[in-house]
């Protein structure tokens, strides 16, 4: 949420249609309130064929927050990928 109001969802469900066809797209979030994620969210990533992965306790800042969870979940997402879709390269110090 951004000064009590829940961030728009325009222009996501457009960014995340252009993406998805041409490379994979996960969505990291945490459960604190600040995050303002909502079921018009959730439905956007799934019909966009993105994978959403919630972090119980991080903000939206996940990798601050939760950095060993940060490291799991796109570790594994990163490995369950196609070898010619793995040219990211995360840092994972903090």
């Amino acid at each position: 949420m951004r000064n009590g109001d829940v961030i728009p969802s325009e222009p996501w469900p457009r960014i995340l249609a252009a993406l998805t066809p041409r490379m994979p797209v996960l969505v990291l979030t945490g459960t604190t309130p600040d995050v303002g994620m909502t079921e018009e969210h959730r439905r956007i990533i799934g019909d966009c064929g993105a994978v959403l992965e919630v972090v119980p306790g991080a903000s939206h800042f996940v990798r601050r927050d939760a950095p060993q969870a940060f490291a799991a979940i796109t570790s594994d997402w990163l490995s369950r990928l196609p070898a010619h879709r793995r040219s990211v390269v995360i840092d994972t110090e903090p």
